[in-house]
């Protein structure tokens, strides 16, 4: 698919251009709904559910990338892209927030539409998309993944203003429980609020595990991997709990049977790095960064998968480790703790920071090969229920509910 390099450049895959010729003009008496969503960036994992979101019956979908990538090696895979969408500018997140400010409400004014969807209140250009929709009669609903645990310092005055932008909008779309329940504290009317818990695309990992299964102790020894593995894969950031999970993993008595993938790139992949070269940290992998399509390698040869994180609003990871068949094991205060993992059936979750707890979450899964293969099967039951139709089918409810609402 072709896509026009300059800014504020629009691309409308073919199969979503047919879907939404000859659209009403609003969303009453059955005809569709016109949804501009606003996007801070074009990711992988939101593309399923935005695909399966363009297909919804009665949604005429359109988004808005603010940028084409931040501080992200990821490919962008736009040959799966099946939704219309624009790209406001194609620098980072950073460095075009004052481009953002001019374009967006510009975007908006010109665009037909009967209802906008904005990711939260993090950027100012957010704050103007709100009040420009409310200026020209337009309903908003936003979508937020901020929990309490990962809310960021600010003090009275920020969350003040954080209730005065929630209190403007007419509905509200959660990424998980934590979120709603932050949504609440800020004044959200609970009937208000329609849980549209994170999915990716789980099918791809589900099947990629089936097929690499066959071939897992190949893989392992190709790999240079002992015979038991831990995985993580992020960002290698303080923040992300790597440190955490290096010191836990170091604790257990394992013999030199276990190793530890650390998949991810980052500002502190060198440090770590180097800190193993030097302390003679054995069993210690970095392969840094793994693009999506070699990821169900390295989820194929794990026995057990690990989210440390000290914040994070969910954990996409989490969704792929328990699709490619995995025991997870989730600090408390990552989101998707609180919707994917149940402590004791899939994994565990533990206080965050605690890393006793989780090396004894560790031991415990490592050591009893039943349970572990009992945990992994649970894991793939319990993330059918988050697939990206499911949630496509959750967002297209709270935008069909504002049905009788448009102007």
């Amino acid at each position: 698919m072709a896509i026009s390099q300059g800014i504020d450049s629009e691309a409308v895959p073919r199969a979503a251009r047919t879907h939404t010729e000859g659209v009403g003009t609003n969303g009453g008496d059955g005809l569709p709904i016109r949804v501009l969503l606003v996007s801070p960036m074009i990711t992988p994992y939101r593309n399923p559910l935005f695909n399966a979101l363009a297909r919804m019956p009665r949604v005429d979908l359109h988004v808005i990338h603010l940028c084409r990538r931040h501080r992200r090696e990821w490919d962008l895979h736009l040959d799966e892209i099946e939704y219309p969408f624009t790209i406001l500018t194609h620098g980072g997140l950073r460095h075009e927030g004052l481009t953002w400010g001019a374009l967006l409400p510009r975007r908006i004014a010109r665009r037909e539409f009967d209802l906008v969807i904005l990711p939260g209140y993090s950027h100012p250009a957010y704050i103007q998309a709100m009040l420009l929709a409310r200026a020209m009669g337009k309903k908003v609903l936003l979508w937020s993944e901020s929990t309490a645990a990962d809310r960021r310092s600010g003090g009275r005055v920020k969350e003040f203003l954080k209730r005065k932008i929630v209190s403007s909008c007419d509905g509200y779309l959660a990424s998980g429980t934590a979120a709603k329940e932050y949504l609440e504290g800020l004044g959200a009317p609970s009937p208000r609020i329609q849980v549209v818990p994170n999915s990716t695309d789980t099918a791809f990992f589900a099947r990629s595990r089936e097929r690499l299964d066959r071939d897992r102790r190949v893989w392992r020894r190709r790999l240079g991997l002992p015979k038991k593995v831990i995985l993580f894969v992020g960002r290698i950031e303080q923040w992300k709990g790597t440190e955490d999970l290096i010191a836990a993993f170091l604790g257990l008595d394992s013999k030199g049977e276990t190793g530890l993938v650390l998949a991810g790139s980052g500002p502190g992949l060198s440090r770590l790095r180097r800190r193993a070269k030097t302390r003679g940290w054995g069993n210690l992998f970095f392969p840094g960064f793994v693009p999506r399509d070699r990821l169900p390698l390295y989820y194929s040869t794990a026995d057990v998968f690990v989210l440390p994180t000290w914040h994070d609003s969910w954990g996409f990871v989490v969704n792929e480790a328990m699709a490619s068949g995995l025991p997870v094991v989730v600090s408390s205060v990552a989101g998707a703790a609180r919707d994917l993992v149940r402590h004791g059936e899939n994994g565990f979750v533990y206080p965050v920071r605690d890393v006793e707890r989780l090396r004894s979450a560790l031991h415990t899964i490592l050591s009893r090969p039943t349970l572990r293969e009992r945990m992994g099967e649970a894991s793939r039951r319990i993330i059918e229920e988050f697939s990206p139709e499911a949630s496509a089918a959750a967002m297209a409810g709270a935008i069909l509910g504002m049905d009788g609402h448009f102007s």
